[in-house]
């Protein structure tokens, strides 16, 4: 199923800019575990689930785009942050760890494997995280036209006011392994 019926099925709105990557996905509030024995399953988003089950997808996927953004710090605080980000590239850190929420506020990553596109949103409290994916025929197997519709996600977090800033992380501050 290609983009177009994609959104037809789903009756939204027929302006490409109207939309995001998470309006693809059905959504699961608290999956149960017969839900996760399964793995993820495209066309789903598996919201309110713990960090440890990100940290399971996450190291299998190809980082495409990723940002944090600003719930629970003050202003100084995500600057700190941020600059901890910046400091952490230029010192070539040999894995990545962002699970201290004193360090990062929510980071939010597109990556993808062979068939898939798949989102990870680790809250910094690590109870309820986010994992989705949708299958790459979706968006024309178009790497470009993912990070597209994940950066409107960004946007939108700023417009519904979930996110009060956001920012961009370079891919180069995802070295070896990531723990989330």
């Amino acid at each position: 199923m290609n983009e177009k019926e994609f959104l037809e099925k789903l009756g939204l709105p027929k302006r490409e800019e109207d939309y995001d990557l998470l309006d693809f996905m059905e959504t699961i509030e608290y999956p149960s575990h017969e839900q996760f024995l399964s793995g993820i399953q495209p066309g789903i988003s598996y919201d309110y689930v713990s960090s440890t089950y990100l940290n399971g997808f996450i190291n299998y996927v190809d980082i495409l785009d990723a940002f944090m953004i600003r719930r629970y710090m003050n202003e100084k605080e995500f600057a700190e942050s941020i600059e901890r980000i910046k400091n952490k590239i230029k010192t070539r850190e040999v894995h990545t760890n962002v699970q201290d929420s004193s360090e990062y506020d929510d980071i939010l990553i597109l990556g993808k494997t062979e068939d898939m596109y798949v989102y990870f949103w680790n809250d910094c409290d690590c109870s309820d995280c986010c994992i989705g994916a949708i299958t790459k025929d979706v968006v024309e197997n178009r790497d470009s036209k993912a990070i597209t519709l994940f950066r409107r996600y960004a946007d939108k977090l700023k417009k519904i006011d979930t996110a009060q800033d956001v920012f961009f992380i370079p891919l180069e501050f995802f070295t070896g392994w990531i723990t989330l």
